[in-house]
């Protein structure tokens, strides 16, 4: 499954992938793609989260990954680069909310799966 938004005139993309054993899912975007923070998360709450120096991406893949290894009662792996140059709070405020409305997005995706099967 992907999910895509334009976030300030750039693309942020999530690409969600079901594995035999848990989930697999990069977010990437902005002006520059990378990999700036990868967490991995356990259905009962645990997480752990690997940041390069000076990027703020563990937000985002925290996030992400705590909230749908509990929704999915599986292990979830996610690795997150968003980049924008000079971002300013208020830009990184809206980032963060387009992120958190696409995480939304997917959880309803995916409930909605449930009930189909």
């Amino acid at each position: 499954m992907k999910l895509e938004r334009i976030v300030l005139g750039h693309p942020v993309c999530a690409e969600v992938n079901r594995l035999d054993t848990g989930w697999d899912i990069g977010i990437y975007g902005g002006s520059r793609t990378h990999v700036g923070a990868v967490t991995m998360a356990e259905a009962d709450g645990t997480w752990r989260t690997f940041e390069r120096q000076a990027h703020k991406d563990g937000v985002v893949s925290q996030r992400w990954a705590s909230a749908l290894a509990q929704f999915l009662e599986a292990p979830v792996c996610v690795r997150c680069g968003i980049h924008y140059d000079s971002a300013t709070k208020e830009q990184l405020t809206i980032i963060t909310a387009t992120c958190n409305e696409m995480l939304r997005e997917l959880m309803t995706a995916l409930e909605q799966e449930r009930k189909e099967y």
